[in-house]
């Protein structure tokens, strides 16, 4: 279920980011049908090839990303308060 879930995620972010970028560069315009296929198909290819380079970001969820993300920031203000009183 979390790969299908993935996959939807990286063909919406691949659309938008191909309308978005024929948008912006006019001279690279696919019109919107050729937009929205490239994009698709560079939206999973980048995000399989993510996935593969860096293993650590497929599994975990986003919420498991934010709760690391959490405590490595109540960690840096932690020492950042001793460094301080020291």
């Amino acid at each position: 279920m979390e790969t299908i879930i993935n996959l939807i995620i990286q063909l919406i972010a691949g659309v938008v980011g191909g309308n978005a970028a024929g948008a912006a560069l006019k001279d690279y315009n696919l019109g919107n049908l050729g937009n929205t296929i490239a994009g698709a198909i560079g939206g999973v290819g980048g995000g399989q090839i993510l996935q593969a380079l860096i293993p650590a970001i497929g599994p975990r969820s986003f919420i498991e990303w934010w709760a690391v993300l959490l405590q490595e920031g109540k960690a840096v203000a932690h020492d950042r308060a001793a460094d301080v009183r020291a």
